[in-house]
């Protein structure tokens, strides 16, 4: 599947490019596909989805969009070149619940093919999902995994890179972006001129205004490098979590990564072997019955240089 345009919104999927529940359900079971997927745009002012199933899948007011015992085998690249973002997915592009009830989950799924995403503004790529929020409801990922040899990200801007998902989002009390029983083992790279994330399962993670984004029982065994000009974040298994507001959890339980992690950067370098950066503005980001066992690498010409076997 080839998607190509000079101006406006490309999404393309090896079965479906747009997958929306506006309520009611737009449910995609048993399914698959085995092409490769392109997105590319040399001029616009929207932002390009790729993924290796569905481009996009979004549930709207009580509705649902779940993927369920399906997958994708082939290649998925999306290319921006000019100021807007890049989204690629082995299985997915973009996957969000936008409403209170609305569920955009993804269950006993997988991916197989490599993933690369660039974009000038950002770029967003995930072995299995490039970008995954639950703005309400429930964007959850159980029983799956991305086995492609290796997932990019390369932005003038902000890059993410991860083994399963690019970047995991959940904004609110109602949300949960958790992922659970699930695990990765491609290599992931985030390059970018302003900051970088890759991490062996999720490049970055938000949790916000109560939101629930915990990973629990799952694992990477892929090597992460993140580069930046000016800042760059890379874990075995995420490289950079922020659970941002009072009630809002971005844990991690029961998980673990085994490749190696390096970073390197002009500015400032967070380098651990399960998770880059720990951040906890308020709310819990704690790390339970976990383990990190590959080698970890932090270089940087100025500023904080900060490297951890764990964290």
């Amino acid at each position: 599947v080839t998607a190509a345009t000079a101006y406006g919104y490309v999404e393309a999927g090896g079965l479906v490019g747009y997958n929306r529940a506006s309520s009611g359900t737009a449910n995609i079971t048993n399914s698959y596909a085995t092409g490769n997927v392109l997105a590319e745009s040399s001029e616009t002012g929207e932002w390009i989805c790729a993924g290796g199933l569905v481009g996009e899948t979004s549930a709207f007011s009580d509705g649902t969009a779940d993927i369920t015992n399906s997958y994708a085998t082939g290649s998925v690249t999306a290319t921006v070149d000019a100021d807007d973002e890049a989204w690629a997915g082995g299985l997915v592009g973009y996957s969000s619940s936008y409403s209170s009830g609305s569920t955009a989950d993804i269950t006993n799924s997988y991916a197989t093919g490599n993933v690369s995403a660039t974009g000038d503004y950002g770029a967003y790529a995930g072995g299995l999902v490039a970008y995954n929020r639950a703005y309400l409801g429930t964007a959850d990922i159980t029983n799956s995994y991305a086995t492609g040899s290796s997932v990019s990200a390369t932005s003038d801007d902000a890059a993410y890179a991860g083994g399963l998902v690019g970047y995991n989002y959940a904004f609110s009390d109602t949300a949960t972006a958790a992922i659970t029983n699930s695990y990765a083992t491609g290599s992931a790279t985030a390059t970018a001129d302003d900051y970088s994330c890759a991490g062996g399962l999720v490049g970055g993670i938000y949790a916000s205004s109560d939101g629930t984004a915990d990973i629990t029982n799952s694992y990477a065994t892929g090597n992460v490098s993140a580069t930046g000009s000016d800042e760059a974040y890379a874990g075995g298994l995420v490289g950079y979590s922020s659970s941002y507001s009072s009630g809002s959890t971005a844990n991690i339980i029961d998980s673990y990564a085994t490749g190696s992690v390096t970073t390197t950067a002009e500015g400032g370098t967070w380098a651990g072997g399960l998770l880059g950066y720990n951040r906890v503005s308020s709310g819990t980001a704690n790390i339970t019955d976990s383990y990190a066992t590959g080698s970890v690498t932090a270089a940087t010409a100025y500023g904080y240089v900060e490297a951890g076997g764990l964290v």
